[in-house]
């Protein structure tokens, strides 16, 4: 009896021994993934504020770019107004106002749902719209969604987990699927393109989709690309189509996630819808005044946006000048996380700002 005891305590203490080196082992693996994710974070967090430092080539000054009614415009209330490059001074154009467009791959971003940290959906579209005051005439950026830049995390509490480089379209996710998801979208777009100021924004979720095309009576297009074959023969490349609720859908939004750059497929079927979508948004405006507040109306429901009625008719029946720009970059299969990335070329990003924003002061 006494010796079966013995080997029983004996079990006993090799079986505690074993836990406790199990233990030991799970603490030390804990520590050293610690480490290493917060090594990668602070990497990341690293590379972020260079690339916020490699774009702060427009720097305070006392002068504010808020608007009469006191919405600001980006990262900061003030940027600065003139520059040099390449030996030539630029000062910003007075004449532009500058609003931004998402389209969120959610059905969550309206004002009558919860306030609740990181529910805000991805940025699948993102359209910066240009309008010149004094021509009355509009320019679109287009944005690509896995475009690298400075993206700040956020925790389920609301609380900042920093900033790091990831793709853009991750900024809105971290907000509330609300305003604060839309401010923290502007933040992100106004760094990209070193603190330009953005005045008004406006998401709209899934449900939007269907709802655009018979809004204004249908969207004709050329399909661009053999993308779509595979889920609709009708969508051969090439084909004249006359797009509904039904094909919307289908067309702005399906990708083949196996295969690397569909994201930036899409990009491009994006593009031809919203220049044909426009053509016809002006054209039924021309024919029926009341147009665009119906269109405004029936996508109310699903949209945020701090922009009223008057604003978006005037855009609407802005000339339209040139075709969407694309912000130069390139696109690339980060070979750690296998996700699709966009790389910008942050020279002739700037020249592009440049370009769009500022005018040439003459000596």
């Amino acid at each position: 009896m006494g010796k079966r005891n013995g080997r029983d305590k004996q079990r006993l203490m090799n079986v505690l021994m074993a836990v406790a080196v199990v233990v030991i082992l799970l603490s030390i693996g804990v520590l050293i993934w610690t480490n290493v994710e917060k090594s990668r974070r602070l990497s990341r967090q690293s590379a972020a504020f260079e690339a916020v430092n490699e774009r702060n080539a427009f720097e305070m000054t006392n002068e504010s770019m808020a608007d009469s009614s006191g919405v600001y415009g980006g990262p900061s209330d003030y940027v600065k107004k003139q520059v040099s490059y390449k030996g030539q001074k630029y000062e910003m154009n007075e004449d532009l106002d500058n609003y931004l467009f998402l389209g969120i791959d959610s059905v969550t971003n309206t004002d009558k749902d919860k306030n609740t940290p990181q529910r805000g959906g991805q940025m699948d579209a993102i359209y910066l719209l240009c309008y010149n005051r004094r021509e009355e005439t509009l320019k679109l950026i287009a944005i690509p969604r896995d475009t690298v830049s400075p993206v700040e995390a956020f925790n389920r509490a609301g609380e900042s987990l920093g900033i790091s480089e990831d793709n853009i379209c991750l900024q809105y996710a971290y907000g509330d699927g609300k305003h604060k998801s839309c401010d923290l979208a502007r933040t992100a777009v106004s760094t990209l393109l070193y603190g330009i100021p953005i005045r008004g924004y406006t998401s709209l979720n899934l449900n939007t989709l269907p709802l655009l095309a018979d809004l204004v009576g249908g969207v004709t297009l050329t399909i661009p690309d053999k993308s779509l074959e595979e889920v609709d023969p009708s969508f051969k490349e090439g084909a004249v189509v006359t797009l509904d609720s039904k094909s919307s859908e289908k067309y702005l939004r399906y990708r083949n996630t196996e295969i690397s750059q569909s994201a930036m497929t899409r990009f491009q079927r994006q593009l031809v819808f919203l220049k044909a979508f426009a053509a016809r948004l002006q054209e039924k405006q021309g024919q029926d005044a009341s147009t665009v507040t119906k269109v405004y109306e029936g996508l109310k429901p699903y949209m945020v946006s701090n922009m009223g009625n008057d604003l978006y008719v005037k855009l609407a029946t802005a000339k339209i000048e040139g075709d969407t720009i694309t912000i130069p970059g390139d696109g690339i299969t980060n070979e750690k996380t296998t996700f699709d990335e966009y790389h910008v070329r942050e020279t002739e990003l700037y020249e592009l700002v440049l370009e769009t924003f500022f005018s040439k002061i003459s000596e």
